[in-house]
């Protein structure tokens, strides 16, 4: 998610929201927990603006709550990214 937003532009607009809010539902669609506070830091951490890490925990909540985060366009991701972005970390902790 990192390397896909622009981090000079807010998480709460934009292709960046449409983005984050694709990522986020898919990987809990996925079946994957979203902590929102681990999250927070982990976006902190990486050098996040601190106003986007605290919308993307906002939508960390929302979702786990059953909200879907609604953002303009279609999702940015294939319907299989999670499956991609499964296979590439298996095959780094094979290396």
């Amino acid at each position: 998610m990192t390397l896909i937003i622009n981090h000079s532009n807010t998480i709460n607009a934009g292709y960046e929201k449409r983005d984050v809010i694709s990522i986020l539902l898919a990987l809990h669609d996925a079946g994957y927990d979203l902590p929102a506070e681990a999250i927070q830091a982990w976006a902190l951490g990486h050098v996040w603006r601190t106003q986007n890490a605290n919308h993307l925990t906002d939508y960390c909540t929302q979702i786990k709550r059953g909200g879907r985060p609604r953002f303009r366009g279609a999702s940015a991701l294939r319907p299989d990214n999670v499956a991609v972005w499964r296979n590439e970390l298996v095959g780094e902790q094979i290396t």
